[in-house]
Parts: C-alpha cells; sequence; structure tokens
C-alpha cells in the first residue's frame, strides 16, 4: 500500500471553496481503480493550511492516475485556490488499529469532535533503520492497546530514500492525543524512537471530510467519517 501525502496552502480567505471542490473531486476520484482512502485535513492553528492524504493499493495504481489526463482534468480546480503545493510519497511499512471501543461522546448540546490526525516526517540517522523499527514495534502496540482515543497508526517509508519516514497517527479527537502527548509514559515510550532521529517534525491537524472507496463522503460533524 502507498500514502501520498499532499500539504498545501489554500489563497487567502478561499477555505470554504477549497473544501466544497475537495468534496466534489473526492466523489468522482474514489471510483479509481486502485484509490482506498482519501482524507482532508486542515491545521487547526492556520485555517489557510489544508493536507489531502490518500491511500492506494499500490504505487502502480497511483502512477496510472498521477500521470493520466483524468488527473489533471480532475484536480485542476484545487490548483486554482491553492497557493503552494508539497507532494510526499511513502510506502506504507506497518499498520496498527486499535481496539475497538465506544464512539467518543460530543457534549450534550453538540456534536461529537472531529477526528485528530498527527503526521510525524523524519529523517533517520544513518544506520538507525533497525532500531527506530524495534522502538516503533514496542511502542505502536502499547499505544493500540492502552491509550484513549487512539485508532490508527502507519509508519511509512520513501521509496527513493531510505532514511526519511513518515508516521500517521489518527484520533478518536485532537484533545485525546494531547492528552496521551502530556503524559510521562508517552515520553518515555517515544524516547527510543528520538534516538534514531536525525530530525523530525510533528503537525496536527483535525479531519475535515474522508472518502473510502465505495463509500459515501462524510462530514465532520458525523464524528465517525467514513
Amino acid at each position: 500500500m502507498v500514502r501520498v501525502t499532499l500539504t498545501m496552502k489554500v489563497k487567502e480567505g478561499r477555505g470554504g471553496d477549497f473544501e466544497r471542490v475537495w468534496h466534489d473531486i473526492s466523489e468522482q476520484a474514489r471510483q479509481v481503480p486502485g484509490n482506498l482512502r482519501q482524507t482532508l485535513m486542515r491545521d487547526p492553528d492556520d485555517a489557510s493550511t489544508y493536507v489531502i492524504s490518500t491511500e492506494w493499493e499500490s504505487r502502480e495504481a497511483y502512477s496510472r492516475f498521477e500521470v493520466s489526463p483524468e488527473q489533471d482534468q480532475l484536480t485542476a480546480p484545487l490548483r486554482a485556490l491553492r497557493e503552494s503545493a508539497r507532494q510526499v510519497v511513502h510506502d506504507v511499512v506497518a499498520d496498527v488499529d486499535s481496539e475497538p471501543e465506544a464512539p467518543v461522546a460530543g457534549t450534550s448540546d453538540g456534536p461529537p469532535a472531529p477526528k485528530g490526525r498527527i503526521v510525524f516526517t523524519m529523517r533517520l540517522k544513518p544506520g538507525m533503520q533497525e532500531q527506530f523499527l524495534a522502538a516503533y514495534e514496542s511502542m505502536r502496540y502499547e499505544v493500540a492497546r492502552g491509550v484513549p482515543g487512539h485508532i490508527v497508526d502507519q509508519v511509512c517509508q520513501s521509496p527513493e530514500d531510505p532514511n526519511a519516514w513518515l508516521i500517521t497517527s489518527e484520533w478518536q479527537s485532537l484533545e485525546h492525543f494531547l492528552a496521551w502527548e502530556r503524559t510521562e509514559e508517552h515520553r518515555e515510550l517515544a524516547q527510543p524512537l528520538r534516538a534514531s532521529f536525525a530530525e523530525a517534525r510533528s503537525l496536527k491537524y483535525v479531519v475535515r471530510e474522508e472518502t473510502w472507496a465505495g463509500a459515501g463522503v462524510g462530514r465532520e460533524a458525523s464524528g465517525q467519517i467514513r
């Protein structure tokens, strides 16, 4: 499986237009052979910064779509609304789901909170790949078994640069992750990972919309977007 991450800066005041256009495009893109999932995220601290994450059955499936005339025509309305864009393609190395639990309750007078997506980009020190994967194996299962609000983690490696990695972490709400991040347990579990980093960056987003192959598009107010 391949994950493609596209980070974009949207033109000032055009966020609503961008979300509506993405919603329309995602309905068509989910019919593309090999497309598994699409997620639209927005930076909670910068309303003009969005990330589109897409998952594909294989690199070949994505490459066929990327060079097709249909892709250029389909995504043209999005390109017209953005100021800049940066794309990264990773092979998914591991994918772990948490144990299912009851949906997060919203407030008494409002809907459930939107899901949170944490994106970690990192470059490993030379020769540290095995140590990194061993540390991740230890950490991810502890998180999946016992951390409230955790949904799924994926660790991905760049096929062009073996030291470039991506971890995406999905939570029932951004508040769940922030609460976990503040704990001593988090600091202890993450320390072996950090020892293998030459550089790293953490980005936090709320999920605005999400599309799955063969399914409809959900709005953030639904809480469980499918």
